[in-house]
């Protein structure tokens, strides 16, 4: 839970950083001019866009992957489960046979 806050009060931080820092702009933002050639033989700039937008996804995707699967995965969804008492009432461990809090 603290981690998303953390992770959202920085987000905004970093916005409000990079629209008031000259080197980009400032609030006009970086002015960046399409490639006359497009490389990879693409017939369109948009479409090398996309393919990087596709890399991006998936390199996201097989890193969050990978902390699922990695020690810390488990071991961060553990300690969510215990940390708090109502978590820990709401999921219970497996093998517990106790009667919903409601």
């Amino acid at each position: 839970m603290f981690f998303a806050i953390a992770s959202l009060a920085l987000s905004v931080v970093l916005f409000t950083f990079i629209v008031n820092w000259d080197y980009v702009g400032g609030a006009r933002g970086a002015y960046v001019l399409q490639p006359r050639e497009v490389p990879f033989g693409l017939p369109r700039y948009i479409h090398l866009l996309y393919i990087v937008m596709v890399l991006m996804a998936a390199v996201s995707l097989i890193v969050a992957r990978t902390i699922e699967k990695s020690t810390i995965g488990p071991a961060s969804r553990r300690s969510a489960t215990t940390s708090s008492p109502p978590s820990a009432q709401a999921y219970p461990r497996s093998g517990s046979r106790s009667s919903p809090p409601w």
